[in-house]
């Protein structure tokens, strides 16, 4: 889909004249148009049919970045929270009843560090550690003194938000020396200052320079690990006689070493303390539970080497055998006589010993494979607690389930510059994060190898060059038993145990985006859909993939992670396995709608665009090539027609590298992949790259097929409306002559390619001045294109505008106004309103408003579709100049002659450096200029 531009000669409007074969440039926007060429690249190679409490409190998170980047204004000794202290007129009980609000923090800052005040007691608070802040806790006319004076007595902690201005004010300095001598201060530094004098022996937890998640975690690490009291769980020993030593003191079993890089998952580890920290004398059970891979062990074993000082025993379970083995040997640290037993019995000693332990104790129960295995392990009674880890799901009945997740790119990002000593390379750590899907096994696997030598970047490429297993057993990290390809067998292994078609769900869904695969897509692997026990079946798979870690299900789909993904479709490669490729391939091209560039359609088609470029990048060189690149251009189309043109590329590069490497450069299949980016291009205003490729194409097909065949005549077309777009007129019209000639006779006259191609030629009539043809010519095709394929079909519709635009270039400025707006409430209708399309009409309204006199009405119509082409196209895209040069034209109209004569500025500048000086668009906007600066009013739609 180019843009097709349309244009007119110098009329009473002020359009410039150009030399007679250059496109006059038309004040309107020019609508998309699909290729013919472009639209047969996805139609044509078609395999056939193949088979997801009242306070001021914000209603939302503030983010770190905002406070980052609020204004430091505001007098520094306003007040410690900017309000004077003369304030009153409210009750004393009224304040009491505020500051008796349950709190732990009162949070002390400074008017110009406000919004870092409120996302930090928005942080606490969302941990479970209540705060109490003026800027959601002080009423209106509240006394401000006894307001802070309550609320700071009845807090455990003041966290002064230390920065510049909350030195230099009195009213936080006074606050700050309160909390200093009560011993209740906490420091959180937000902006660079210095931390001396009497702060220089407070411990502070620093900020600056934190990404969010970092601060997050260091914030929660440092001050909200200690909801109440710091009380060990173990009574302190007699300090006057030695005490006698309880059986079983002291013992330290089976733990293992920990990452001394432990970083990203400091939240995890609050919450995890502030469910052991209870009082209750009965076991508390804690089971953390995720994927393999996402650090569920080193969390267990963080806590454990930060908690061992207050359990009397710590036994460090490994219960892949179900916990027999090591609760045997367990026994006879314990000393509880269990020499010469059966495994068995001596696990009964163990748990009898845990039950009339007077002593805390500490069990860790390291991958548990399910709950039944679980029941067998607890002791029924006792002072301990119990941290479970596993990769299956269901454990809510023993107690509090911690599911943790893959981290973000900022937190992948630190994990992997802290392991491979790269801080000055956090952008290259973060597209490698991403890349690994922040999976924190491969994440430590990637820091060990770049601590090597080699770069994130390097390490990135890798990533998509080889496969799992030969990458990351390359870099094994000491803390980890397991590498990323080796983590997950014996999960699938247990998922195939209680579901058969768990493993071709799976695998099905690894030829997919690591984005919600949709639930529909899974229909294909059914014999019969419709079939009332094959869904329950499907859906029991879906279920124990869940239950394993290894999917996330909900009711719309199921997600995978990405790097489980690689593995299991690596696997089916070397097993040379292809039949769920296939079934993926079937259940795309059945679900993607063939009719893609019909909007009706697009809501179906947007959730799988992810899903078709996932899969034709990794299938292309397994399946047969034609049904990867039907598909990928299928949805490069749809994507054209729905305006976005940055993924159309994409897609459309896709299919071409597929089609050429396979079938080769002159493949019908791979010329139509490269004239489907041509039409991208096109759209994105790359006219000239969109030409080369497309006399590129036309040369292919005329030595392949024929100078008649309609392939052959369809790139023609697409080559002749590029020439227009970009003025060479005389050319564009002798080819569409030609092309149309062809198509009547070898398609008929009211074949849709016949038809576009009337539209086109009287598009280049219109251009060359010949209007009364133009007019003729678009008069009859809208009412042929109405009745043969309807008012609201695409080509219809963008009859429908050229024919607007002629009208104005006519002086039917009356009749351009009724077409337009009519067509605006279509495209409305239909595309939405950011649509390009609709912004272009909007546009093009506003010129013929414009044209009628009407300035006053079209200026900020221009002003809105200037801003939404900048930010949708982008400022050096030809329909954004457009959008310029016509709000410079109305602003000269308005009598605004300085915005006009700087906007055309603005427009000649942008025209010289993207087109060249010698280019018609630019001598028009050059011609413009020269106008203005004389006194004349410049011209529309440079």
């Amino acid at each position: 889909m180019g843009h097709h531009v349309s244009a007119a000669p110098r009329d009473s409007s002020g359009y410039s004249v150009r030399h007679q074969d250059a496109r006059a440039p038309d004040p309107d926007l020019a609508d998309h148009r699909l290729h013919p060429g472009a639209a047969r690249a996805g139609l044509q190679y078609t395999a056939g049919p193949l088979d997801r409490e009242g306070r001021k409190k914000p209603g939302c998170e503030r983010s770190l970045q905002h406070a980052a980047a609020r204004s430091t204004r505001g007098s520094p000794d306003a007040g410690a929270h900017g309000l004077p202290s003369s304030l009153g007129g409210v009750d004393g009980a009224r304040v009491k009843a505020v500051a008796e609000h349950a709190a732990h923090a009162f949070v002390s800052y400074t008017q110009a560090d406000r919004a870092w005040a409120e996302w930090i007691a928005w942080q606490l608070e969302a941990a479970g550690h209540p705060t109490k802040l003026q800027a959601w806790d002080a009423l209106p006319g509240m006394n401000f003194v006894q307001f802070m004076h309550e609320a700071s007595e009845r807090c455990e902690v003041t966290l002064a938000v230390l920065s510049p201005d909350y030195l230099r004010s009195t009213f936080t300095m006074k606050e700050l020396y309160a909390a200093i001598a009560g011993g209740s201060l906490r420091i959180v530094r937000v902006r660079e200052v210095p931390v001396t004098g009497i702060l220089g022996a407070e411990i502070y937890t620093d900020l600056v320079g934190l990404d969010e998640a970092v601060a997050r975690d260091r914030l929660l690490r440092e001050f909200a690990r200690a909801p109440t009291r710091i009380k060990p769980q173990i009574a302190p020993g007699f300090p006057g006689a030695a005490a006698p030593v309880f059986p079983g003191r002291g013992v330290r079993f089976g733990i293992p070493h920990q990452a001394a890089l432990f970083s990203g998952r400091l939240a995890e580890l609050s919450e995890l303390e502030r469910a052991f920290a209870t009082d209750d004398d009965a076991i508390v059970t804690q089971t953390i539970t995720g994927l393999g891979g996402l650090g569920k062990t080193q969390l267990a074993a963080r806590y454990v080497h930060e908690h061992l000082g207050e359990y009397d025993v710590v036994a460090w379970i490994r219960a892949d055998d179900g916990g027999v083995s090591d609760l045997a040997r367990l026994a006879g640290e314990l000393g509880v006589g269990a020499d010469g037993l059966a495994p068995a019995d001596a696990v009964e000693r163990v748990l009898a010993w845990l039950r009339a332990a007077q002593e805390p104790w500490l069990v860790v129960y390291d991958d548990v494979a399910s709950p039944e295995v679980l029941v067998g392990l607890l002791p029924t009674s006792g002072l301990g607690r119990v941290l479970v880890t596993s990769r299956h799901r269901g454990f809510e009945q023993f107690g509090r389930m911690l599911a943790l997740d893959a981290f973000g790119d900022d937190t992948g990002a630190e994990v992997l510059v802290n392991r491979a000593g790269r801080p000055e390379d956090r952008a290259g750590a973060r597209r490698l994060a991403h890349a690994l899907g922040g999976l924190p096994l491969a994440l430590a696997h990637a820091g060990a190898y770049c601590a090597e030598g080699a770069s994130f970047d390097e390490y990135r490429e890798m990533l998509d060059g080889l496969p799992a297993r030969e990458l990351f057993e390359s870099s094994r990290e000491v803390f980890y038993e397991r590498t990323v390809a080796s983590t997950w067998q014996a999960s699938i292994a247990a998922a195939a145990g209680h579901a058969t078609l768990a493993p071709r769900v799976l695998d099905f869904a690894a030829w997919l985006a690591p984005d919600l695969v949709p639930a529909s897509l899974f229909a294909g692997l059914l014999a019969d859909p419709r079939d009332v026990r094959e869904g329950r079946v499907l859906r029991e798979a879906i279920g124990t993939l869940h239950r394993f870690s290894l999917v996330d299900a909900e009711p719309t789909g199921v997600t995978v992670h990405l790097l489980l993904q690689k593995v299991v479709r690596e696997d089916a490669i070397e097993r040379r396995d292809h039949a769920a490729a296939a079934a993926a391939l079937r259940a795309l091209d059945a679900t993607f709608p063939a009719e893609s560039t019909v909007p009706s359609s697009w809501p179906v088609c947007e959730p799988l665009v992810a899903h078709v470029r996932a899969f034709a990048r990794a299938a292309g060189d397994i399946l047969p090539p034609i049904g990867p690149v039907a598909l990928a251009c299928r949805a490069s189309e749809y994507l054209l027609h729905a305006g976005d043109h940055t993924r159309a590329i994409e897609l459309a590069e896709i299919a071409e590298s597929v089609a050429k490497r396979r079938l080769g450069p002159e493949d019908p299949a791979t010329l139509g992949a490269v004239a489907l980016r041509a039409a991208a291009y096109g759209s994105a205003g790359r006219t000239a790259d969109a030409i080369t490729l497309q006399e590129t194409v036309l040369a292919g097909r005329e030595r392949l097929l024929g100078t008649n065949d309609v392939d052959t005549l369809a790139a023609r077309a697409d080559l002749a409306y590029s020439y227009g777009s970009v003025g060479r007129i005389a050319e564009a019209i002798a080819l569409q002559e030609t092309v149309l000639s062809s198509f009547e006779r070898v398609l008929g006259p009211e074949h849709p390619d016949t038809l576009r191609a009337r539209v086109d030629l009287a598009g280049s009539y219109r251009s060359a001045g010949r209007i009364a043809d133009a007019v003729a010519l678009q008069e009859a095709v809208l009412g042929d294109l109405e009745r043969v394929l309807g008012p609201d079909h695409p080509d219809t519709l963008r009859a429908r505008a050229e024919l607007a635009g002629t009208y104005r270039s006519a002086g039917r400025t009356a009749d351009a106004i009724a077409l337009q707006e009519a067509l605006l409430a279509a495209r409305h209708r239909l595309l939405g309103s950011e649509h390009p399309d609709t912004l272009r009409t909007r546009g093009n309204l506003a010129n013929a408003y414009g044209s009628a006199g009407r300035t006053a009405d079209a200026i900020p119509i221009q002003e809105a579709v200037l801003a939404d082409l900048g930010r949708l196209l982008g400022s050096e895209h030809p329909d954004t100049l457009r959008a310029r040069a016509n709000l410079a034209a109305s602003y000269w109209s308005a009598k605004r002659f300085a915005d006009a004569v700087s906007l055309q500025e603005t427009v000649v500048a942008e025209y010289e450096r993207l087109l060249g000086s010698e280019h018609p668009d630019t001598l028009t906007a050059r011609a413009n200029l020269a106008g203005a600066a004389s006194g004349d009013q410049p011209g529309r739609a440079v």
